[in-house]
């Protein structure tokens, strides 16, 4: 869990450490004809990035199941780290286009990790926890990722527009050394390279962490040689002393859940001394006892189906039926091979008793048909457009938040409350910073107010709270324009940064408590056999929301800003949350 957490950190890491300076980047490519227009084209690279994504993300979910988690977690690393560079050494618009969309295809990794976490905390109690730490990480790369990408010592975007009268804006060196000046020329050359250079060295740590000491959690891979983690094996015995641990693939491995017919008996009268109400070794047997039972059954051919069914005249104590003898056969084979199972009875009774019922039992549930789960079930469907909705507009906000905060300020075609445009006319240091804060408000929420809204109100009841906190968030955004001391003097200058420090935060409340819920109710509602295809599925829905929610909030940003009505797609950011609330009413929590 330790590994999976290091590469979760990773993502957020690199996703979160281009919005400082995004707007300032397009913006010295000159791509827009107007400067109104710049959010439009950023749109345009999330959309790339989302659509590639939405292209990709199910057929990364089937490799899934063909060759391990392990793989496709790592060379959604390698992905990543090869887009970043290629991003921070973009020289134009299209280029960065490219590097986005090449990053939307290499990179699954977010099905990958909440499969292996649902692999990994396979207990109900154990799931909130488990699910819990992709948003607190994710807060945690939200803090160092902004910090990253809007340093002035990594990232030099021109102090001046170009869209204004020309200036000259070379930046001077900071320290008179060679080396000093050689890296103000790379970041003259490169603006904004550096800090992609600094978080691939982190993405490649990871990677190689990750090829080291990541165990695979398939069941069906997991039994093939994996020389990474036998070299981390190695590297664990060499330096710190650690036995080397015996793998799936070595040669007199047993599986530590396996268990003989004498263990299983052995602990059946040790419940039974103890006074517990189990059925001696039945709390051991498996669903599979009665699954195989049918089989059983049917090469039996000595009396007809009809005439094998047990009535109320049938013996509960027969020794003589060769199909019970089969039936104990049967699961005597499953018992060696090693299979724990639950109780299906509750009254105690005695150890002879416990095998007549067995046989019953086996006998009678063979006859059940059995259908296969389907995949795509009404309550999957119905969590997947929740998760949808929230994706829609989460993606807006982070995309278009820095463009808001940092167009520029004209306080002469501002008018209360509806007529809004431009920006609040921030530097990219100054964006950086509030959102690496509102990351560690996230983190501090994850570990203190999420367990506890866990606990009180459950999962449905905690992520319907969630959801109210995102509609009074993006309504208003636009109106908190008017609170600068550049427009109205009787305001102090302290009141716009609390704003917006309280604002991040209250959406980064209902985002750190809402995503682990809707986690939650994503696996719970799939079938086991299903989670991996349903996990890929979600993410390229999710993809396909953050391909239209940036294109479409683009335009209407554009569109609200050439009308003099900048409030205009963050108020229709706030009825689509609002619609998002009203739909989750149509949902309830379900059993693993």
């Amino acid at each position: 869990m330790l590994v999976v957490s290091l590469i979760r950190f990773s993502e957020p890491l690199a996703f979160t450490s281009l919005f400082p300076y995004l707007y300032f980047m397009i913006r010295d490519f000159q791509i827009a004809p107007t400067e109104q227009e710049i959010s439009k084209y950023l749109g345009y690279l999330a959309l790339s990035f989302a659509f590639c994504q939405f292209l990709c993300a199910v057929q990364w979910g089937k490799m899934l199941n063909r060759v391990g988690r392990k793989p496709v977690l790592l060379f959604g690393l390698f992905g990543t780290s090869l887009s970043l560079l290629l991003f921070g050494f973009s020289t134009n618009y299209y280029m960065a286009l490219g590097a986005r969309s090449l990053a939307g295809c290499l990179n699954g990794n977010i099905a990958v990790l909440r499969t292996m976490i649902g692999e990994i905390c396979v207990e109900r109690k154990h799931q909130a926890l488990g699910f819990s730490t992709l948003p607190l990480l994710f807060n945690f790369g939200s803090v160092i990722g902004p910090l990253v990408g809007g340093s002035y010592l990594l990232t030099r975007p021109s102090p001046h527009s170009p869209y204004e009268k020309a200036v000259d804006d070379t930046p001077s060196a900071l320290l008179s050394s060679s080396f000093a000046k050689g890296i103000d020329k790379f970041r003259s050359k490169h603006p904004y390279a550096l800090s992609n250079i600094v978080v691939c060295g982190f993405l490649w740590f990871s990677f190689i962490v990750g090829f080291l000491f990541l165990e695979e959690t398939n069941e069906d891979v997991c039994k093939k040689r994996d020389i990474g983690l036998e070299i981390g094996d190695s590297i664990l015995y060499f330096v710190f002393g650690r036995k080397r641990p015996l793998r799936p693939w070595h040669n007199g491995y047993s599986d530590p859940e396996q268990f003989s017919p004498e263990q299983i008996q052995q602990e059946g009268i040790q419940r039974e001394r103890a006074g517990s109400t189990g059925l001696g070794i039945l709390p051991f047997l498996s669903r599979q006892i009665l699954r195989s039972s049918l089989a059983v059954a049917e090469d039996h051919n000595d009396t007809s189906v009809s005439s094998q069914r047990p009535s109320e005249n049938t013996p509960l104590l027969d020794s003589s039926d060769s199909l019970s003898d089969n039936i104990d056969n049967a699961v005597q084979e499953i018992v060696e091979e090693g299979e724990i199972i639950e109780p299906y009875l509750s009254r105690k009774t005695s150890r002879s008793m416990s095998n007549a019922i067995v046989r019953r039992y086996s006998l009678a549930l063979s006859y059940i048909p059995k259908r296969e789960p389907r995949a795509l079930t009404p309550q999957v469907i119905t969590v997947i457009l929740s998760n949808c909705i929230i994706s829609l507009h989460s993606i807006a906000y982070n995309e278009f938040l820095p463009v808001f905060l940092a167009g520029r300020f004209q306080r002469d075609k501002l008018q209360f409350p509806f007529r809004i445009v431009g920006g609040f006319g921030l530097d990219s240091s100054y964006i950086g910073t509030l959102f690496s804060s509102t990351g560690i408000m996230g983190m501090l929420i994850v570990l203190i107010i999420f367990p506890w809204i866990d606990r009180r109100l459950g999962t449905i009841e905690g992520f319907r709270l969630s959801l109210l906190f995102f509609p009074i968030v993006y309504a208003a955004v636009p109106l908190a324009l008017f609170t600068q001391n550049k427009y109205n003097a009787s305001f102090p200058e302290w009141l716009t940064p609390i704003i917006l420090y309280g604002l991040t935060s209250l959406k980064t409340l209902a985002s750190a408590t809402g995503m682990p819920q809707v986690m939650l109710l994503n696996h719970r509602a799939a079938a086991k056999q299903h989670r991996a295809y349903v996990n890929s599925l979600t993410m390229s829905m999710l993809a396909l929301a953050r391909c239209i929610g940036p294109i479409v909030f683009g335009w209407l940003m554009t569109l609200g800003d050439n009308w003099q009505i900048g409030w205009l797609n963050w108020w229709l950011m706030s009825g689509l949350a609002l619609f998002g609330l009203f739909q989750l009413f149509a949902m309830r929590d379900y059993e693993d």
